[in-house]
């Protein structure tokens, strides 16, 4: 296990503890230390006071929890631990992640989550966490998270997160902190995911929408000018049959996988919760379930309806029904943002199908050539259009209040 360990030696501050485990500066013994080097051999019982834990990420879970599980029986009565997770296991409901979660919940005291950016781990097509915890009996405080995935990691960064934590303040630090209220995570699951313990708003609703309404393509149209001009000739339709591929482009399905979404349950139809609802025409609600939470951020399409080929762009988990289909995997390197700039240069709604009830199907998005650039390309252009997407939201949101002065 060369890049996988349980880390024994303790730098100063906790800010210092999540850096060397990110970036791994940190001394370790380089072997399994669940096992010895011969399978099936149990290793000795060594304890720690301080136990650092980054276990191997799997798409299904597989080997992480079992990982952690592990590690918990080597941390000393009060002792405290840091560990990576994958998102998945903040969610996931499968025996290990949730006997994870409930340790973690009713036998140690966790204190933190911090939601690392995309690209923590380079290659890495997962989102991950942070968990900070100590191993007493779980205290009445609320549990504190950190979203960072939105910026860009480095010293002050974390040493900004870790005063957050201890001091439970983030007046000064320009990060995101939210509290959960541990009465509020609940058994037999004892989610984690932090987004689902966010009430869903109409404002939020309406920032979600504000890239597929009609005011967003009016709004947004400087962007895709500037997105043409940076990017020329980005997108490009072939039939699928052809082997004659444009310089520079790959298609869709060397870059992507689709999946379509699906029906809610019978039961769960009238039912609200905190995971927002995509239909054909957007969202149309909140639900208690959710079937997209693995690869955040990610984009919706609208594949059904007058609307189809409409696109959203999402970073919290939700329900994707039938009539819509999202993006389950990244085949290559791309950022999500500017690969919903390429979506919309493609247009998608000029090629649907059918006139009583329009539609797209996956191949029209995988049989197309699309330009993408280096990964540092793609971000460059980012850091142009982030802020000018933030621009059009807080316009959104004056706009709303606005609104409510005059009529209320």
């Amino acid at each position: 296990m060369s890049e996988n360990g349980i880390f024994y030696e303790l730098p100063q501050g906790l800010d210092s503890c999540i850096a060397s485990l990110l970036n791994t500066e940190l001394a370790y013994v380089k072997s399994n230390l669940l096992a010895s080097e011969k399978m099936g051999m149990p290793c000795d019982n060594k304890k720690a006071d301080v136990l650092f834990i980054n276990p191997p990420f799997h798409y299904n879970g597989k080997y992480d929890s079992t990982f952690l599980l592990e590690g918990f029986k080597r941390l000393n009565c009060n002792g405290q631990g840091v560990c990576i997770v994958s998102g998945g296991l903040l969610s996931r409901c499968t025996s290990n992640d949730i006997l994870v979660r409930q340790k973690l919940l009713t036998e140690m005291d966790l204190h933190a989550i911090i939601l690392l950016p995309e690209n923590t781990f380079p290659g890495a097509k997962a989102f991950s966490a942070v968990l900070y915890f100590s191993n007493r009996p779980p205290s009445k405080d609320d549990i504190i998270t950190i979203d960072l995935r939105d910026k860009q990691l480095s010293r002050e960064i974390l040493k900004n997160t870790a005063s957050a934590i201890m001091n439970q303040d983030d007046k000064n630090i320009g990060i995101i902190t939210q509290m959960i209220d541990r009465d509020s995570v609940k058994a037999p699951e004892y989610i984690l995911n932090p987004d689902i313990y966010k009430a869903f708003t109409q404002e939020d609703k309406g920032r979600i929408m504000l890239f597929g309404s009609d005011m967003a393509d009016y709004i947004l149209y400087d962007m895709d000018k500037c997105f043409a001009k940076e990017f020329p000739n980005a997108v490009q339709r072939f039939n699928g049959e052809t082997n004659e591929r444009p310089k520079g482009k790959k298609c869709g399905r060397e870059l992507f996988v689709l999946k379509n979404g699906k029906d809610l349950p019978k039961d769960h139809k009238n039912r609200t919760g905190p995971y927002p609802l995509y239909q054909g025409s957007g969202i149309c609600g909140t639900t208690d379930i959710c079937n997209v939470e693995e690869q955040l951020p990610t984009l919706i399409i609208n594949r059904v309806g007058s609307c189809c080929g409409r696109i959203y762009y999402t970073k919290r988990p939700c329900f994707v029904q039938g009539n819509s289909m999202f993006i389950a995997q990244y085949s290559q390197k791309l950022h999500p943002i500017f690969l919903f700039f390429l979506f919309r240069a493609a247009n998608f709604n000029r090629w649907k199908n059918g006139t009583t009830i329009p539609s797209i199907r996956q191949n029209i998005i995988y049989n197309t050539w699309f330009a993408v650039p280096s990964l540092r390309a793609q971000k460059e252009f980012v850091d142009i259009a982030a802020p000018k997407m933030k621009q059009v939201l807080d316009i959104w949101n004056e706009m709303t209040y606005i609104k409510q002065e005059v009529l209320f």
